[in-house]
């Protein structure tokens, strides 16, 4: 798209409302603002009209000017009070001096030239004339520009907060724990010497759960049933390597419509595995189900504690909830009771 060198100033190309908006104004203000009857009009129309033009073209290019001028000192939306208190002073003054400017030179012009002046307004109604023309112009163009760059901003905006929401994602992916693709390895180990079958079945199910976090890659929010199906591979590939010693109840009651963001369950089974003893005396069960309402979906773990206790920053529980708060108003929970621990994940 074409752009002129000035457009940075108006947010848009003002080529065709200077085209086709000054001549209407020259036609329509003498009859609208000036003494001027319908029968003098008619009968002096193309005398009237170039000089009503050539006036038009002087205050819409001096006004422009001084539009390019103010938005220089003052391009910034925060600046919108200072950039129209100051066109609304220059416009008050460059009405004066038009005035002045047309008055002085018409009577000179029509004096040389032996002609008479078709309309003599007084000073207050020329001025009052020129005043509104001025002003909505001025203001036209300031409503443009402050509506062009209120929807930049907000542009702006957006794209950072894609930007930031995708480099929490990243960051999200990256603490996929080494350790599970070390053990997974070493459950495959084990499994190919003697169960090949279980143990193909398992590679695949590994690549299917890399697949999905490394194809989701520029998604920032994913349907719910992709999320629960790589939780379920996720599971399964816990069971083989925990057998008995882990279960999993995973239920899904919501709209294929509904969206969460991506890698979430996986980072919350991880979180329950991680801080919690599995073993054959303390076997962990986590349920995975979604509210009544179907605004939430819950990971809840039977409370087991580690004896020692696993070191942690915290990062991934608020990695998710930083990542929540770009797409929804509803707060992720975490809830812990004697015997449970529960984090309540908002549905977008």
């Amino acid at each position: 798209m074409w752009k002129s060198k000035h457009y940075q100033y108006f947010l848009f190309d003002d080529t065709k409302l200077l085209l086709y908006g000054i001549p209407i104004v020259a036609l329509l203000a003498p009859l609208l603002f000036l003494t001027v009857s319908l029968e003098v009009y008619i009968e002096k129309l193309p005398q009237i009209f170039i000089e009503s033009i050539i006036y038009t073209v002087i205050i819409c290019f001096a006004l422009r000017k001084i539009l390019i001028v103010l938005r220089r000192k003052f391009p910034d939306i925060e600046q919108t009070f200072q950039r129209v208190l100051w066109q609304f002073s220059v416009a008050v003054v460059l009405t004066f001096i038009i005035c002045k400017t047309i008055g002085f030179t018409e009577k000179l012009f029509y004096q040389f030239c032996g002609l008479q002046d078709p309309f003599v307004p007084d000073f207050p109604v020329a001025f009052l004339a020129i005043a509104f023309v001025t002003l909505s112009i001025m203001v036209l163009y300031e409503a443009i520009y402050f509506f062009n760059k209120f929807q930049k901003a907000l542009e702006e905006k957006e794209e950072l907060r894609v930007a930031h929401v995708q480099t929490q994602l990243d960051n999200l992916r990256n603490q996929i724990n080494p350790h599970f693709l070390f053990n997974s390895l070493n459950t495959l180990m084990n499994l190919i010497p003697n169960q090949q079958d279980r143990a193909m079945n398992y590679l695949d199910k590994l690549s299917k759960f890399y697949r999905y976090s490394v194809g989701k890659k520029e998604n920032t929010t994913v349907p719910v049933k992709q999320e629960l199906e790589n939780a379920i591979i996720y599971a399964d590939l816990l069971k083989e390597r925990f057998g008995k010693n882990i279960s999993f109840d995973i239920k899904n009651g919501v709209s294929e419509a509904v969206k969460i963001l991506p890698m979430t369950l996986q980072l919350l089974i991880e979180n329950a595995v991680k801080h919690n003893v599995v073993s054959k005396s303390k076997p962990l069960h986590i349920d995975i189900f979604t509210s009544d309402t179907g605004d939430y979906i819950t990971v809840k773990n039977n409370l087991q504690p580690k004896i020692q206790a696993v070191a942690s920053t915290g990062m991934g529980l608020n990695n998710i909830k930083e990542r929540f708060t770009y797409f929804t108003d509803k707060q992720m929970t975490c809830k812990q009771g004697e015997e449970f621990f529960e984090v309540n994940v908002p549905l977008i």
